[in-house]
């Protein structure tokens, strides 16, 4: 029998040193991925930096950098999180001058 064939990996993402990433799948119970997750959250991580780090902790992957079990997500969301910020001060800034009576209508109203 001949064997199966093999689609190559599409690349999903740039990896900390500007390499193509493919995605990794493991089939699992949904209790032990749901523990997996837990311990993910617990430890403030992703389920990729837990797995890649419990790797290469086991000798599996030796020498990976630190920057390749980064959370790519946190780098994102911290960025987003700034424009967000930016935009909802500029935006409070354009409705408080929206807001603001106009000189017109301070004057009708006494006070200039």
């Amino acid at each position: 029998m001949p064997p199966p064939h093999r689609f190559p990996s599409k690349p999903a993402a740039k990896a900390a040193g500007g390499n193509d990433e493919v995605q990794l799948c493991v089939m699992v119970a949904p209790e032990l991925r749901d523990r997996v997750r837990a311990a993910a959250a617990a430890r403030g991580l992703t389920l990729r930096s837990l797995v890649l780090k419990a790797l290469r902790d086991a000798g599996v992957l030796p020498g990976v950098a630190d920057a390749d079990l980064a959370d790519r997500r946190a780098v994102l969301a911290a960025a987003k999180a700034t424009l967000w910020r930016e935009h909802a001060a500029t935006d409070a800034r354009g409705l408080a001058a929206a807001d603001a009576p106009s000189r017109k209508e301070r004057a009708r109203e006494g006070f200039e």
